[in-house]
């Protein structure tokens, strides 16, 4: 009687266990992949690394812009900062303002040199223009700051 008993509450604890393990709703169990980011619609990014020249004086700042279309290209200003070591940069105009975005590489200098390692670069950039269709006349002002640490390779 008494083995009986044991094999009874024996059996109940076991099926109590495996309800709590499987008896919870699929949704709970499935594994959830996270979402990517949605991509960015920022006019400008600063890319998370700069080539190094071989001399070290000049890094050479990667930036993807999104000036809006109509507007007119205009030089960007980049600076970057490392231990109190600063080199400033002017990209050229040579790129498209057609609101898709754009690869344009800024080359910093610093006559004192960089090196490899974290720094941080920020920019300036306004543009300005207008674009006109047969039933709309528009003008588009952007301005933007940004700034980003950085690592120079």
């Amino acid at each position: 009687m008494r083995r009986a008993l044991r094999l009874g509450v024996l059996a109940v604890a076991v099926a109590v266990v495996c309800a709590a393990a499987y008896g919870s709703p699929a949704f709970a169990r499935r594994r959830r992949r996270p979402k990517p980011p949605p991509p960015s619609t920022a006019p400008v990014q600063i890319s998370n690394q700069a080539a190094l020249s071989s001399d070290h004086h000049t890094a050479n700042v990667v930036l993807t812009l999104r000036c809006p279309s109509g507007a007119t290209p205009v030089p960007i200003k980049v600076t970057v900062r490392q231990n109190g070591v600063s080199g400033v940069g002017r990209s050229g105009s040579d790129y498209s303002c057609n609101g898709q975005p754009q690869r344009v590489v800024v080359p910093v200098t610093s006559s004192a040199g960089f090196h490899t390692g974290s720094a941080v670069a920020s920019l300036s950039v306004s543009w300005h223009g207008s674009s006109s269709t047969k039933t709309n006349n528009s003008t588009s002002n952007v301005t933007t700051n940004a700034s980003a640490v950085i690592q120079l390779v």
